[in-house]
């Protein structure tokens, strides 16, 4: 980042400095102002939102597609509130406020401009607090985390793509050498299978030829498969199983229950936090909230029961 002087010599308008900062720069190793970064915090965001669901919503509810606002409000803003209002039984973004013995916050407090004049709640009494984590907080941690991890792997790939065109560097000592280069260069290009050319007297060894070793320096692959492995390591802490190791001829059972230990890790938690919630508003306002894993080919897969791989002759149907 550049150093910027605000001063009476050099003024510089403060949009200029507020842009320059926020210029997105491929050197930068942080990458967080990255467009590749924003990228995968849009595609990391769909992966986990596709991975939950909340049932039971009324149908009120269902009509102004609440799911997804709860949802959005859950993983990115922490909490939302539930109170009844002039429309009924609704959730709505709230902060809260006062401290139990237990440190847990008391009342709940509504700032809507289409519903003015909305009386503070009591948690547990007129309203719920519904929250996905024991601090309040939200996602951005992770998601910043892999989205940042993975825009470098895709700068490292770029990187690697653009070296590996390098391969043919001559040398010339005089114009006219630099010119013969360019010469031979257009023939071979061209596709005459062989050059010959006098240097001259003055041009003896004033040229030269290093070849780059192209391949040396390609690692792009490493930086996909990279890639890849961030991306199951995000899919495990959201609760999707992977064979989040390297592949292996053999996976034994207690690699995979490893896995199943780290992929549930988030995932318990945010289910517990939410339906303690939901339980608590279903009693106060008569609903059937239910927070949970959505249903879908990827999730049952996960759940079959994994035998132990047994070397060849082991186990198996009896012949």
């Amino acid at each position: 980042m550049g150093v910027f002087t605000l001063n009476k010599k050099i003024p510089i308008p403060f949009a200029d400095v507020v842009r320059e900062f926020f210029a997105e720069r491929p050197k930068d190793v942080d990458g967080q102002f990255a467009s590749s970064t924003v990228y995968y915090k849009d595609y990391l965001t769909k992966l986990l939102l596709g991975r939950f669901e909340i049932t039971g919503i009324p149908e009120m509810w269902e009509m102004e597609k609440l799911e997804n606002w709860m949802l959005d409000k859950l993983f990115f803003h922490g909490y939302f509130g539930i109170r009844d209002t002039t429309l009924g039984v609704i959730p709505l973004q709230c902060s809260y406020s006062g401290v139990n013995p237990w440190g847990r916050a008391t009342t709940l407090t509504f700032d809507n401009p289409e519903l003015t004049n909305i009386p503070d709640a009591t948690i547990g009494v007129d309203g719920a607090l519904i929250h996905l984590q024991y601090d309040y907080g939200t996602v951005w941690r992770i998601l910043n985390r892999y989205a940042g991890l993975l825009a470098m792997c895709d700068s490292l790939i770029s990187v690697s793509l653009l070296n590996s065109k390098v391969t043919f560097i001559g040398k010339a000592r005089t114009r006219a050498g630099a010119e013969t280069i360019k010469a031979i260069y257009d023939k071979i290009a061209s596709g005459d299978p062989a050059a010959v050319f006098d240097p001259g007297s003055e041009e003896k060894d004033a040229i030269s030829f290093d070849f780059n070793n192209a391949k040396q320096n390609f690692v792009a692959p490493e930086g996909q498969e990279l890639k890849r492995n961030i991306i199951n390591e995000f899919l495990t802490e959201i609760g999707i199983n992977t064979a989040n190791v390297e592949k292996k001829a053999r996976l034994n059972l207690d690699e995979v229950n490893v896995n199943n230990e780290e992929r549930y890790c988030h995932v318990e938690h945010w289910l517990r936090t939410v339906n303690n919630d939901f339980d608590i508003a279903n009693k106060i306002f008569g609903l059937n909230l239910k927070f949970q894993l959505k249903d879908w080919p990827q999730a049952r897969a996960e759940e079959t029961p994994v035998s132990e791989n047994k070397p060849d002759g082991e186990g198996g149907e009896d012949n």
